[in-house]
């Protein structure tokens, strides 16, 4: 039996005698487990079971979280970023681009009253759960799906509407919809939403994200873009350079915490390496088909049948 096979042996034994709802609960840790271990491995070259232990150690601390309010007792500290949030807020609209990790989490649930009424999140299928988990009705945050933030943010340019501080997960975004770019994260090709660029040259121009701090290696700091024009010709650039900065924080944070780091799985599926593997079964996949077809009967005729395969395999070998 492989080593992948024997680590995920007692979930899989677990899962056969759980009902449906627990089933489906852990069918999706075990995913979880599965791409953030390949994720592990792909972006620090971690051996396979240290980042099997690595993922599983991610995941139970994440349920810690959720259901107990704790964090590992390794954990960086958070900065006190409230006061200074406030003040920023007080020149305009401000965005929180955060690592998806263990510290983030406990950051929103710990938001002031008062900034928290200010503030809305960028929804995803994880931040939203977690939310559900973490927050209360009577606490919760306003949410905002990223085409209506867009919406939000260039109406507020000419409405007088109330400074608000956006929160996003750069990591989560789905990169089906909307504007996207391939860079290197962690030395791999990835593709990366550029939604929080875009939305600092439509105008929302204090980006802020969190970074380990220099000085202690056991707490976190709030750093600040430092901006670029973002008129006409100079859009470009802009975009470029707050996309740079935004990764190159997002690389820090998951390099030094890799165990607090909630977002392996969906960095493996934003990868290069990944998009290759699904583009070449969903060819094999087609090629059965027309395999399928062309047995099946005459109905495909042989010229057909032989032009299909030839693009299959020029699609194949055209990457």
């Amino acid at each position: 039996m492989s080593l992948r096979r024997l680590m995920f042996a007692p979930l899989k034994k677990l899962l056969s005698a759980a009902d449906p709802a627990e089933q489906i609960r852990s069918q999706n840790e075990i995913s979880m487990i599965k791409y953030a271990q390949m994720g592990l491995r792909l972006f620090l070259g971690m051996q396979q079971e240290h980042a099997f232990l690595t993922a599983q150690a991610g995941l139970s601390s994440y349920r810690h979280l959720l259901q107990r309010d704790i964090l590992p007792a390794d954990a960086p500290q958070l900065p006190a970023i409230a006061r200074e949030v406030t003040h920023l807020l007080q020149h305009g609209s401000c965005m929180l681009a955060l690592p998806f990790n263990l510290c983030t989490l406990q950051l929103l649930r710990h938001l002031p009253a008062d900034l928290a009424r200010r503030t809305i999140v960028i929804e995803g299928q994880a931040v939203a759960h977690a939310l559900h988990v973490m927050c209360p009705p009577h606490k919760a945050l306003q949410t905002m799906p990223p085409r209506d933030v867009i919406k939000h943010v260039k109406a507020a340019r000419t409405d007088g509407s109330a400074p608000v501080l956006y929160i996003s997960f750069p990591e989560l975004h789905t990169r089906g919809n909307g504007t996207t770019a391939s860079l290197n994260f962690l030395g791999k090709s990835c593709t990366f939403s550029l939604l929080e660029p875009l939305l600092y040259c439509f105008g929302l121009q204090t980006m802020l994200t969190l970074a380990p701090s220099p000085d202690r290696a056991s707490s976190l700091q709030l750093q600040q873009f430092e901006g670029a024009e973002t008129d006409g010709p100079n859009a470009g650039k802009a975009l470029a350079l707050c996309m740079g900065w935004l990764s190159g924080n997002l690389q820090n944070m998951a390099q030094t915490f890799p165990e607090l780091t909630l977002s392996w799985q969906h960095l493996y599926r934003a990868s290069g390496q990944y998009r290759a593997l699904e583009r070449n079964d969903k060819l094999k996949q087609l090629e059965a088909y027309f395999d399928a077809w062309r047995q099946a009967g005459p109905e495909l005729d042989a010229q057909t049948y032989a032009f299909v395969k030839s693009r299959l395999t020029e699609m194949r070998n055209s990457h």
